[in-house]
């Protein structure tokens, strides 16, 4: 997912050049990434092809499809020139992707890019947790296969659907304290941020014997203040500030978050320095539920901040 998502920053970033340097370099289409004409309207051909492409990638590893570079006649899978899409289209994919795909995709992002009087669509779909999503126009499953959406076989519809059957659990952080900036001091670190964790089961299937894992990064880049709760463990981890949270008696249930913790920690300007890098990366486990991990980026948590970060400094 991580790759998806380099990939899709990588060209929104770039602007038009990032899109003529994918034909230039001739990258082609991949699992996780397809290239589409939009220059006439729609048909209805072409709705039931942006439903399986999208579900499929959805179903599978997440992807990202351009909408406006046509590909070589004879080898479809490599970019050839840039194709305006017909911005009437742009609103037609949003209604596709509403009505023709069950159920939503939740995370999906779009990004326009322009050049003059010609747009371009880049659309960002992440692989989802609410797998499989139905095409309904055929009532079909679709996943990636190489460059190609092909219909799920049996058995791995069977595979998705005890899945759902399962707890399915995230870590998420809000901070408590909002200000609109966030404070440095002279000495480089971050004033007390206030952060309160919880436990999402976004499963189908009650959540029990959870055991959650945090790791934090190394004490000069994040300063633990204070913490409830939570286990120190420190001494496995290496190089690391590690925390473990255990409930052998309660119970997560589905569509719910719970509480955990609250916590004050203090980063480092080293820290935040580096956007792409993590605040938090976890792990998690419970009954009947695969060991999940994630992260928190540094950016996720700064951008809570509308002002962004004001260090300040003495004036001699």
């Amino acid at each position: 997912m991580e790759q998806v998502q380099n990939l899709f920053r990588q060209v929104t970033s770039g602007g038009i050049a990032a899109l003529q340097g994918l034909i230039d370099s001739s990258i082609r289409e991949s699992e996780i990434l397809e290239y589409k004409t939009a220059s006439r309207n729609f048909t209805d051909s072409d709705k039931k092809e942006i439903k399986k492409d999208i579900s499929a990638m959805a179903n599978s590893g997440g992807g990202v499809i351009i909408y406006g570079i046509a590909t070589d006649p004879s080898d479809k899978t490599k970019p050839n020139q840039l194709e305006s899409i017909d911005p009437l289209n742009i609103e037609t994919i949003d209604r596709v992707i509403a009505s023709g795909i069950q159920p939503n995709i939740n995370g999906i992002s779009k990004h326009i890019v322009e050049s003059g009087t010609k747009k371009y669509l880049i659309l960002y779909i992440p692989k989802s947790e609410s797998a499989p999503h139905q095409n309904l126009q055929d009532f079909r499953y679709y996943r990636r296969i190489g460059t190609e959406s092909k219909p799920m076989e049996h058995f791995v519809l069977e595979l998705f659907f005890g899945k759902r059957l399962s707890p399915v659990l995230s870590l998420e952080v809000e901070p408590l304290n909002r200000s609109k900036e966030l404070i440095i001091s002279e000495n480089g670190w971050s004033e007390e941020i206030d952060l309160r964790l919880f436990i999402r089961n976004r499963g189908k299937k009650i959540a029990k014997y959870v055991q959650l894992l945090i790791f934090f990064p190394p004490k000069n880049l994040i300063e633990i203040a204070q913490e409830q709760r939570l286990d120190n463990i420190d001494d496995l981890y290496a190089f690391l500030q590690a925390r473990q949270y255990t409930n052998d008696l309660g119970v997560i249930h589905p569509e719910t978050r719970q509480k955990i913790t609250d916590i004050k920690i203090k980063i480092n300007i080293d820290l935040l320095g580096k956007p792409e890098g993590n605040i938090v990366d976890w792990k998690i486990s419970a009954d009947e539920m695969q060991r999940k991990k994630g992260g928190i980026k540094v950016s996720s948590l700064v951008s809570l901040f509308p002002d962004g970060i004001k260090r300040i400094t003495t004036n001699i």
